[in-house]
């Protein structure tokens, strides 16, 4: 189960992804910041590479499908404002 941040906070939550694609919704907004490996990323149809040099941001209700090459960990930060990204 993903964790989810309250109305007045920032979570910061660290992720390890193996190379199975995943997609998912959530309800706040999110700053993805791999610290190692890279992830392949498509938001509404514009596809991407995140990485230790690029960071991605995912607002509120986007879909986001990706697909990690080998193993990536990376930092989450997750915010619940709605109407303003980090």
């Amino acid at each position: 189960m993903l964790n989810k941040p309250s109305q007045s906070s920032i979570l910061i939550d660290v992720r390890y992804y193996g190379e199975e694609s995943q997609t998912h919704r959530h309800d706040y907004h999110q700053l993805v910041l791999p610290v190692s490996g890279v992830l392949e990323l498509e938001i509404d149809g514009l596809q991407g590479k995140v990485s230790s040099e690029h960071a991605a941001v995912i607002t509120a209700d986007n879909r986001p499908a990706f697909v990690p090459n080998n193993k990536i960990n990376l930092l989450s930060l997750m915010s619940p404002w709605s109407g303003q990204i980090l």
